[in-house]
């Protein structure tokens, strides 16, 4: 299924159309969505959230990250500057959790996958967005050298569904915790993993 969110705007030939965030929100919880294409201001500013295209950006982010959601093509035409921002923020966000690099700078808005991550891809990735390590350390997983192709876990700074925080809990990690966590959502289920690994020394 194609969803085209906008209030004004005709949908392209093939998509289904929704005029509110929160019709496009519970399209995406069907799971059958494979393409979105957002706009921002749909005329309910004075609603409660989620009442604006960058929420359902947003709601697909958490979705991502969480393993809610599988992945979406997801593309924006809102004329909204500070919107497009906040969701291409939140779009590159969901495609690193899915293992896709991002394109978030094309001039038209849209937002394109690349080819899925590597491994070594991963975790440069990590160390780029959060860049604490100027040199080697050990794997919070299991205790041994991370080496410098660290990464970081994608709840990373995150709140997990038990409401606790994440932190850095799971910021450094070698390929092959950071492979076997990734799918993991709750603090506890990693702690229990370093535990168990050697690592939460």
């Amino acid at each position: 299924m194609k969803v085209w969110l906008d209030d004004e705007r005709s949908a392209p030939a093939g998509w289904v159309h929704v005029k509110t965030p929160w019709e496009a929100i519970e399209l995406v919880k069907t799971g059958q969505v494979e393409e979105i294409s957002l706009d921002n201001d749909l005329g309910f500013e004075n609603y409660v959230p989620p009442n604006e295209g960058h929420h359902v950006a947003e709601f697909i982010e958490r979705g991502a990250v969480l393993g809610e959601l599988k992945f979406i093509r997801c593309r924006i035409h809102t004329q909204n500057v500070a919107a497009k921002d906040r969701m291409k923020a939140a779009i590159r966000n969901a495609y690193k959790a899915w293992g896709f690099l991002a394109d978030a700078n094309r001039e038209d808005g849209m937002t394109e996958p690349k080819k899925p991550m590597t491994d070594a891809q991963r975790a440069r990735q990590g160390h780029r967005d959060h860049g604490r390590y100027a040199q080697v350390h050990p794997c919070y997983g299991c205790g041994k050298s991370a080496g410098v192709d660290y990464c970081s876990h994608p709840m990373t700074d995150c709140t997990d569904p038990d409401g606790k925080d994440w932190g850095d809990t799971a910021i450094c990690l070698c390929l092959k915790c950071a492979k076997a966590t990734e799918h993991m959502t709750r603090v506890t289920e990693f702690i229990e993993y370093a535990k168990a690994h050697g690592g939460m020394k």
